[in-house]
């Protein structure tokens, strides 16, 4: 087997030593509310029962 390691990129980041925020209780608010909530339907959709 051999690795083409020039055209692959790293598996993933790691930041070391990283700076949390302070505010830990502070309440999320999403500027966007259309949610896709439709998606575990689809997914319970998608499976067929034996037949």
């Amino acid at each position: 087997m051999v690795a083409n390691t020039a055209f692959t990129r790293t598996s993933g980041e790691v930041v070391l030593h990283a700076i949390s925020f302070e505010m830990t209780n502070s309440a999320i608010i999403h500027l966007y509310r259309n949610i896709d909530d439709q998606s575990a339907f689809w997914v319970a959709q998608s499976i067929h029962p034996g037949g």
